[in-house]
């Protein structure tokens, strides 16, 4: 398959210009693209999906908080947008979410009490049920009690941005592609690289690069406050022999880290079980690390209640590292940039990228071509403006630095349908 544009026809200049090509960027191009528009993709690696989005094992599922806060709202409207944009395509399917309990106190679940939390969080029975032993033993192979979510599931990201940024007449990809500067001139984005050559320009400009948003943004006098989060996951091969075998889930858990289902392989009479991830603040460095393995050891056994384990029965085969970014508040950036004009951003995703990348490809586009029938979609899945204004990086910005321009209170949206 082939992502790079060759026309006679081609020029540098774009409706739109997307940097990064992981899940973010991929997911925000394909919605332009769908509404017609010339999109340019810049990204430093030679193809999609080469960054944090390299792996084939996110789980997405609802979050489970302890109250109706803004995050806990916000990912569920992004759930459902994402079961109903990849749910078709799970890798697995199903999710389940272990009780924090330990098996000697498994008697102490209340199945009742958690359904009623289920709904007072707008969870319903149609996207989560409560498990006793018996039936999570069935369903996912753990004799515990939990929330098991049928409709969510695992995605290989590396397919699906793959798929996302598919060959075609308005899209160019601009690979192994650094970008250095970005300049507003003549009411366009202008991108460099280190030499003062230009890239490409474009009307509208979204930053879907992690942390390469951040020193980008530096250059413009503002800050995203981005924390880097390194994560490594570990896939362990266990034998069909150990005592191991029997305790091995075959759904995705999620709790303490995540894991998927174990797969057997005939060929070598054994299994494969992929666990993280790992949550090291402040890292950048991306080489496998040793007590990260040893976490996650400790991990497989937490999230499976099978605390006796022998550890030298996990023998690791491999492992992926990434970096995330998120910010103080775990909320994504996802919104326009307070004084930078016809300036996005889509950022601090953290562990939720399928979730909030989905949230962004509706976002976006409406923000940056508003129409009644984005506005309509949006509020049909109950993306109120005060829910967006949580989202909205101008809530890091409000106070002296913008003065009335911005505000924490207010979501940076159009004030009316008018398209460009």
């Amino acid at each position: 398959m082939s992502f790079v544009l060759a026309s006679s026809a081609y020029t540098n200049h774009f409706d739109v210009l997307i940097l990064g090509a992981g899940i973010a960027g991929a997911s925000v191009a394909n919605a332009y693209l769908e509404k017609g528009l010339r999109v340019g993709v810049v990204d430093s690696c030679s193809g999609p999906a080469m960054q944090c989005s390299a792996h084939r094992n996110a789980i997405t599922h609802p979050s489970l908080g302890r109250g109706r806060t803004r995050y806990q709202q916000l990912s569920l409207k992004a759930f459902e947008l994402a079961a109903m944009r990849w749910g078709n395509q799970w890798k697995t399917r199903g999710v389940f979410h272990p009780a924090k309990l330990s098996n000697q106190d498994a008697s102490r679940f209340r199945p009742h009490e958690i359904s009623e939390k289920l709904m007072y969080l707008g969870i319903g029975p149609s996207l989560a049920k409560v498990l006793m032993p018996k039936d999570a033993k069935r369903l996912t192979g753990l004799h515990h009690p939990g929330v098991w979510f049928p409709s969510a599931g695992s995605l290989d990201l590396i397919e699906a941005c793959k798929g996302l940024l598919k060959s075609r007449s308005n899209l160019h990809c601009f690979w192994n592609t650094p970008v250095f500067a970005m300049e507003w001139q003549q009411e366009s984005w202008v991108l460099y690289d280190a030499q003062h050559n230009k890239i490409a320009s474009a009307t509208d400009l979204v930053l879907a690069n992690a942390l390469g948003a951040r020193d980008l943004l530096k250059k413009q006098k503002l800050d995203l406050f981005l924390k880097p989060v390194r994560g490594q996951l570990n896939t362990f091969l266990i034998h069909k022999t150990s005592a191991w075998a029997k305790h091995l889930p075959k759904s995705a858990l999620s709790g303490v880290g995540y894991c998927m289902p174990a797969e057997y392989v005939p060929d070598i009479q054994a299994y494969l079980w992929t666990v993280g991830s790992t949550y090291d603040e402040h890292q950048e460095n991306k080489s496998p690390d040793a007590k990260s393995d040893q976490m996650n050891l400790e991990q497989a056994k937490a999230l499976i209640h099978y605390f006796e384990g022998d550890e030298g029965a996990l023998i690791k085969q491999s492992e992926f590292v990434g970096i995330r970014t998120v910010t103080k508040d775990r909320l994504p950036l996802i919104g326009a940039l307070p004084i930078l004009k016809n300036c996005y951003v889509v950022n601090a995703l953290g562990s939720r990228g399928v979730l909030w990348s989905t949230l962004a490809a509706e976002v976006i586009p409406a923000l940056s071509h508003p129409s009644a029938a984005a506005f309509a979609r949006l509020a049909r899945f109950g993306l109120s403006e005060d829910l967006l204004a949580a989202v909205a990086p101008a809530r890091f910005f409000a106070g002296p630095l913008l003065g009335a321009r911005a505000s924490n209170s207010k979501p940076i949206l159009p004030s009316g349908p008018s398209a460009k």
